[in-house]
């Protein structure tokens, strides 16, 4: 392993990576969703439903630790009462890991 290969760490996490063709490390890998990791990197159309009913499309995220920040996030139905259309999301949508019901992006 060259010093540049053992200096890459895990966007997310921080945790060095063991191979060089792998963008996020192998617990990142299992804890949180392909589409969430790649949103992360990538500026595309992503949509995750909620536990609570909602389904939104973001162009992007970012994640630490058990949060995720869905951001310019649009609500393309809401399946509760909280009032999430009429919400203020300029800063994006901040909800836990466990209250995404699934995720997809717009090639899959």
């Amino acid at each position: 392993m060259t010093d540049a290969e053992a200096q890459r760490t895990c966007p997310i996490c921080g945790a060095p990576l063991s191979t060089t063709d792998t963008m996020w490390c192998e617990s990142c890998r299992n804890i949180y969703p392909w589409p969430l990791l790649k949103a992360t990197m990538n500026n595309w159309t992503f949509y995750a439903k909620l536990t609570t009913g909602e389904l939104i499309r973001f162009p992007e995220a970012s994640i630490t630790g058990d949060w995720v920040t869905l951001k310019a996030p649009t609500i393309l139905s809401s399946g509760s009462a909280l009032g999430l259309r009429e919400a203020m999301l300029g800063r994006g949508l901040v909800v836990q890991i466990n209250q995404i019901a699934w995720c997809v992006d717009e090639d899959s």
